[in-house]
């Protein structure tokens, strides 16, 4: 990363979060872009997490619906073992593929695993292209493109949105969605299916004007007042 100050701040703040603890990764995202490293974004702060894991400190998992956990490496807790824990068959703890040192060596000394290798930059080379509604489209980009940056991080695709909001407000827009594999396009495509099919079940919910008048009224979404 480019920009050192920013790597060391938001380093900081990961570090001082996790302690010896492991953590949801967008629960950690958003302690540290909202509360310790304010303005800094999701983007920045994946960047850095993906760098503290290259370089060993950290362990991310899988933990299923693209959910991911993030814990400490042993190294930086005297050598504990705090890789991720997943169910057996009992739904008891099992360690994880990942298995970090325990305790010592025989000679006494603590056991320290070798760093992981950096990943590899992120492959966009399949693409794919949707027309969804205008309104799903703006929902996606409200709040700093917070849905959106969601579907990119939870499924490491990229996503770009191309029309005017304001002119086709009853229309669609173009939705450009790019990964390494048909796979992971699918993945996000389940993302915006959600909101597809909630926009029309409900497009009340998805025009800022309605949702500022249903406000003001007092109107619940359950229907209530």
């Amino acid at each position: 990363m480019e920009d050192k100050a920013l790597e060391t701040s938001v380093t900081t703040a990961v570090l001082s979060v996790l302690t010896s603890n492991s953590m949801k990764r967008n629960k950690l995202r958003k302690l540290v872009c909202n509360k310790f490293c304010e303005g800094v974004s999701w983007t920045d702060f994946q960047a850095v997490v993906d760098l503290l894991e290259g370089r060993g400190q950290l362990v991310q998992r899988d933990i299923g619906d693209g959910t991911y956990e993030v814990a400490l490496n042993g190294p930086l807790t005297g050598g504990k073992d705090v890789s991720l824990p997943s169910k057996g068959d009992e739904g008891q703890p099992s360690l994880s593929k990942k298995k970090r040192p325990i305790g010592g060596t025989a000679g006494g000394t603590t056991g320290v695993s070798a760093p992981s290798p950096p990943r590899p930059p992120l492959d966009y080379s399949v693409k794919r292209t949707e027309s969804i509604p205008t309104m799903v489209g703006r929902h996606l980009t409200k709040q700093n493109c917070k849905k959106k940056t969601n579907i990119e991080l939870n499924t490491k695709t990229r996503l770009t949105i191309k029309g005017d909001f304001g002119e086709n407000e009853g229309g669609t827009v173009e939705l450009i969605i790019e990964g390494e594999s048909d796979k992971r396009i699918n993945a996000a495509m389940v993302f915006v299916e959600k909101f597809r099919e909630a926009y029309k079940k409900n497009p009340d919910r998805f025009d800022p004007g309605m949702v500022r008048k249903r406000e003001g009224e007092g109107v619940d979404r359950g229907g209530g007042k």
